[in-house]
């Protein structure tokens, strides 16, 4: 699982994607520091790169510019 640690300003809450190789994806919309990633992960013996981006929302609008881009190898069990 992978944690996406993030501060709670006078923001809405926080919408969150991720490309997991097939380009960027809907994740989630997250209320409440900090968002918990459940995906399970690559299949046995196959690693995975995950990247994610984020971006503020404020009254279901997008607010501000997205999050550089973290990445984060998973390897296969």
């Amino acid at each position: 699982m992978v944690e996406i640690r993030w501060k709670k300003g006078d923001d809405d809450g926080l919408r969150i994607e991720c490309d997991r190789g097939t380009g960027w994806e809907f994740l989630a919309i997250d209320t409440r520091p900090h968002y918990t990633d459940t995906h399970p992960g690559p299949a046995p013996g196959v690693s995975a790169l995950c990247k994610y981006r984020a971006i503020y929302l404020l009254a279901d609008e997008v607010v501000g510019m997205w999050s550089d881009t973290a990445e984060i190898a998973i390897p296969g069990a």
